[in-house]
């Protein structure tokens, strides 16, 4: 994989495309302004104190940063902002900096156009982005090897803005394997990363989108996914947030046709004063269609982790069966998880339920595992392991659910004993 030539326009260039949806994402930034906790969906994640810093773009970096880790599939790399291009290899997927100033028709018809103008974030991201994705998938392709976006931010000597533009679209019967991972750093000046993510999914297609944020101690990553699921279409997506200072996600897919199923899932494993946020909303929106959500947290420190879970079920959409759970496992006194499932139903033949859970390991299964020889240290982590581990249960890729929780287990320092499981 070798740096980007000319082939790829320079940000101002890039910046340049789309407009008229920039200068209406401007226009109504200017009157929203940074969201606070006056706005309901922010009540946790209060983001006025971004304004106190002076952001400036990331600086293209010489080089691959070191210790990168393994790719997970085939890898597409973005290092501040910059596209790494990989030649033959980019197959399905465009890169967006490339593009903007003549999009193609699929991508015009698409970008704007399912992101929630009254978020004040997607707004921001309109109006800055400069690098992302744009994924055309045609009907019945089915890509054998998983696609990797791996975005990395390398500090410079000022506080850094990046901000990704991502839009998918796959075409009837197709299926993709996604993975997006966002890496940080812990030294340096802060970082601020923005994401919004557009994906439509035609009749009987099925997209696995696995997200990582690990942005650092000086990373704060914003961003927001709205996908669109079409006749016996699949959305399911994985995200696992880690060592990042702030991380929220606003999640919202809507169901419009008989048939279409979301499966979401999530896990915040943080420490120190690390926070995430998970903002989660399905509509239904046709008869027949199912959704799962299940978000977890394991939290040390003086952490905090957050779901706001939401399934709105409108008139028409009757036989909906839709759920939600979440629990979370405070590992000290100090951290915090709040939690807020809701239900909003307009239909009287349907199957929803929630639940919620919060609390510390339990004294008797700790004891259990002292009791068989295993040090109370040892026994805590291997307890919060497994409750973590559990959200990729239903992940159906062997080399994947092995990746992820061989993360999780480096992150709780698990003992040889989980690690020999692995």
């Amino acid at each position: 994989m070798t740096p980007a030539t000319a082939s790829v326009k320079p940000p101002e260039a890039a910046a340049a495309g789309f407009p008229e949806l920039r200068c209406q994402a401007r226009a109504c930034f200017r009157e929203q302004g940074l969201p606070s906790r006056r706005i309901e969906a922010y009540k946790y994640s209060d983001l006025t104190f971004l304004a106190r810093e002076k952001w400036v773009g990331e600086s293209p970096a010489s080089g691959l940063p070191p210790g990168l880790p393994e790719p997970w599939g085939r890898r597409l790399l973005w290092l501040n902002g910059r596209f790494l291009d990989p030649g033959e290899n980019a197959g399905e997927i465009q890169e967006i900096g490339a593009i903007a100033t003549h999009p193609p028709a699929g991508l015009k018809a698409l970008l704007g156009q399912l992101a929630d103008p009254d978020d004040p974030l997607v707004n921001l991201n309109t109006m800055r982005f400069d690098h992302g994705g744009w994924i055309d998938l045609p009907a019945g392709a089915r890509p054998e090897q998983p696609l990797e976006l791996f975005f990395t931010h390398v500090p410079g000597d000022h506080p850094t803005a990046a901000h990704t533009r991502l839009a998918l679209h796959l075409g009837a019967n197709s299926r993709l394997v996604l993975i997006e991972r966002h890496v940080g750093a812990d030294q340096g000046p802060a970082c601020l990363a923005s994401l919004v993510a557009e994906i439509d999914l035609e009749p009987g297609a099925e997209l696995v989108h696995l997200r990582l944020i690990q942005m650092g101690t000086q990373g704060r990553m914003l961003g927001r996914t709205e996908a669109r699921v079409g006749a016996g279409a699949c959305y399911r997506a994985f995200n696992y947030d880690a060592g990042t200072r702030l991380a929220r996600h606003a999640l919202r897919v809507r169901l419009v046709a008989p048939g279409a199923v979301t499966d979401l899932a999530g896990v915040q494993v943080l420490q120190g004063r690390e926070q995430a946020d998970n903002d989660v909303t399905v509509i239904h929106d046709a008869i027949s269609t199912r959704s799962r959500q299940y978000f977890r947290g394991v939290l040390a420190g003086h952490s905090r982790g957050i779901y706001s879970g939401r399934i709105k079920v409108e008139p028409k959409a009757q036989k909906t069966d839709a759920s939600q759970e979440s629990a979370g496992l405070l590992l000290s006194r100090q951290a915090e998880a709040d939690t807020r499932p809701q239900l909003e139903i307009y239909a009287d033949d349907v199957i929803c339920n929630h639940g919620a859970s919060t609390g510390a390991i339990d004294p008797d299964s700790l004891f259990y595992l002292q009791s068989r020889g295993i040090d109370a240290a040892s026994a805590r982590r291997m307890i919060a392991y497994g409750f973590a581990a559990r959200v990729f249960a239903t992940l159906e890729i062997p080399a994947l659910k092995s990746a992820v929780t061989h993360l999780i287990a480096g992150r709780l320092q698990a003992p040889e004993e989980i690690r020999e499981w692995l």
